[in-house]
């Protein structure tokens, strides 16, 4: 397809992070964010659309707790409707 439905990016905090107070405000002022749901270890962003087009997305997160030999976290991007349409990566610290 050359544009898919609503999607939403589900952001795994890495262990010890979260995100920043205001982070929420900050993302739905980003074009195509309709919607941010925020926890202490996850961040969904339900976003209008997502094209073949490349578009960027800044937040924050703190680190609150020191963790020793930190793992990778992950950030998977599936359609809302067709959930089994779905992209997953890892990230790590430094993002």
């Amino acid at each position: 397809r050359s544009s898919s439905n609503m999607v939403i990016v589900e952001v795994k905090m890495l262990s010890g992070f979260s995100p920043m107070e205001g982070t929420n405000q900050l993302l739905l002022q980003q074009p195509l964010v309709k919607k941010v749901e925020s926890g202490t270890d996850v961040l969904h962003i339900y976003l209008e659309e997502l094209s073949k087009k490349t578009q960027t997305y800044t937040f924050t997160i703190s680190q609150s707790v020191l963790v020793t030999n930190l793992k990778p976290a992950t950030i998977t991007v599936y359609d809302y409707y067709l959930p089994d349409e779905r992209a997953t990566v890892q990230y790590s610290d430094p993002c």
